[in-house]
């Protein structure tokens, strides 16, 4: 496999054999630089973050899921720094060329992860999604993603970025096969109910062609799920900015109460971007979070 650097991690492993046999024998996988990997560092896309932080002591619980269950790690994958963006673009190890559309960003903050398998490199990916970063790279590389109910899958050893938000999500070409790799990762085989409706906004209608909006409803009918269209967020009095403000706050918040001593002290080696964020976080007062 071609080691691009912009999609691959120089501190590895570059290659894990499954544990045992099982549903995943055969598929292969790579894992965005937020998961600890027993005897590697993990660099959360920054350089100084490798460099200041020690070797992880135990694996994240999701990869040793997937090992067991009969799948390869192919290699740890790139992120966008401390995962604040949605960009998938990195100043210190570039920016994974997008396989569809190769004059365009492949989003991130999950861009090796999403671009790993839309070049073929590998079966499915995992990544993190704390405000799109599975869903972004996903439909910028021609990929399903799923971004899972908060706290369904073990983020035990993985990086931190928002625990408000934080999710561990899958990438794959496959409808099938992610779901395969989803029941692998469950729990325990009921942890998921079944989704019985879908909520569409009519704020979200204006972004739908008459095309797609037969596709979603013809999916919906497919899977025995009922789409209700209506306007929810009006009900509940919410605007979208204001979700969205909302979102960004506690966000930066959190951001900042786990990681500020290292911010302080290394911030300066962020891209430009998201030291910005950064420093906007830190006027996040506790008052204006509670």
């Amino acid at each position: 496999m071609d080691k691009d650097t912009q999609v691959y991690c120089a501190q590895g492993p570059s290659h894990i054999a499954p544990m045992s046999a099982g549903t995943l024998s055969g598929l292969r996988f790579v894992f965005k630089d937020l998961f600890n990997f027993e005897g590697y560092k993990t660099g959360a896309g920054n350089p100084k973050w490798l460099e200041t932080h020690d070797v992880a002591t135990a694996t994240s619980p999701l990869i040793i899921k997937l090992l067991k269950q009969g799948a390869s790690r192919a290699g740890r994958v790139q992120t966008d720094e401390l995962a604040y963006s949605l960009n998938g673009q990195n100043i210190h190890y570039g920016t994974p060329v997008n396989p569809v559309a190769p004059d365009c960003i492949p989003g991130g903050s999950s861009s090796g992860s999403a671009v790993a398998v839309a070049r073929g490199d590998v079966d499915f990916a995992i990544g993190t999604d704390t405000g799109g970063s599975i869903r972004v790279p996903a439909s910028y590389c021609g990929l399903y993603g799923l971004r899972p109910t908060l706290g369904l899958f073990d983020l035990s050893e993985c990086f931190e970025l928002s625990a408000s938000f934080d999710t561990a999500g899958i990438f794959s070409q496959n409808l099938q096969r992610l779901e395969q790799v989803y029941q692998a990762l469950l729990p325990n085989p009921t942890s998921a109910g079944k989704v019985d409706q879908l909520y569409l906004d009519n704020l979200f209608l204006g972004y739908f062609s008459q095309a797609r909006l037969s596709q979603l409803e013809k999916y919906c009918q497919d899977a025995g799920i009922e789409l209700l269209i209506g306007d929810f967020l009006e009900v509940g009095q919410w605007k979208l900015d204001e979700l969205s403000e909302l979102f960004r706050t506690i966000q930066g918040f959190e951001i900042i109460q786990k990681h500020s001593d290292w911010l302080n002290e290394y911030g300066d080696s962020l891209d430009a971007p998201i030291l910005d964020r950064v420093n906007w976080s830190r006027k996040i007062t506790r008052r204006a979070i509670y």
